[in-house]
């Protein structure tokens, strides 16, 4: 999942792979586990961290659509399938120069000169001070998906089924559908750098949909073709059930 996210996120590679990936989590069912029930994540001590990634990935950009990248990372970690688990720190946009120990950060003031050079995400602090800000926009980012799957519990728990995915840059879109409710989310993630449009294949027919997270209409419907038809702004991401 790591290098998938990374691929789709950090480097706007084809929506298609990410597609790809998601088709082949069956190899992940036995006889008393499968796929759900794996934790995700976007970096760790051992390999560095999502913030460092997108900046190697992104070598020039602008801060601005770093944080966009990095956020529609977690964006993408928490609304699929899986267990995500946020590297500490990330919320607070530690970059870090690499994996191991130049990856490990303290969230208190540090001494350490390798780290005194990081380049925070979002953020003009420096890890000569402590990092413990909830306003960050990374921080507001992760908190937000965090109460968004406590709300919706199916986008933690429900089935993933891959609906849409482009040939290149574009939109990778997925349903995530509770046992219980039977209630059907949709969610579309755009890793290009321009908006783009889709019509998104869902269950139902002439049926209304809300937009509890992202930009765009408050609401949307499918026809008689059961396609959800959903255009997703730059390097973001929007739910709809």
């Amino acid at each position: 999942f790591q290098s998938a996210a990374r691929d789709f996120a950090s480097r706007s590679q084809s929506a298609s792979l990410l597609g790809s990936f998601f088709t082949a989590d069956d190899w992940y069912t036995d006889a008393d586990s499968n796929v759900y029930e794996l934790p995700t994540f976007l970096g760790n001590h051992d390999m560095g961290r999502i913030g460092n990634f997108v900046r190697v990935d992104n070598a020039g950009a602008a801060e601005t659509e770093l944080v966009q990248r990095d956020r529609l990372a977690h964006e993408l970690m928490y609304l699929s399938r899986g267990n995500p688990v946020v590297y500490y720190g990330d919320e607070q946009g530690f970059t870090g120069a690499g994996g191991d120990q130049l990856a490990r950060q303290t969230m208190f003031a540090s001494q350490v000169p390798e780290y005194l050079q990081d380049d925070l995400l979002g953020t003009d602090s420096t890890h000569a001070v402590a990092n413990f800000d909830p306003t960050h926009p990374l921080y507001q980012a992760i908190s937000g998906l965090a109460g968004l799957t406590k709300e919706h519990p199916a986008l933690r728990d429900g089935a993933h089924q891959s609906r849409y995915a482009s040939d290149g840059p574009g939109i990778y879109a997925f349903s995530r559908v509770d046992r219980a409710e039977q209630r059907e989310y949709i969610v579309a993630l755009n890793n290009s750098e321009t908006a783009q449009s889709a019509a998104i294949p869902t269950f139902m027919s002439d049926n209304g949909f809300a937009r509890p997270y992202g930009q765009g209409p408050d609401t949307a419907s499918t026809g008689a073709d059961r396609a959800l038809l959903l255009t997703v702004p730059a390097l973001s991401t929007v739910l709809f059930f």
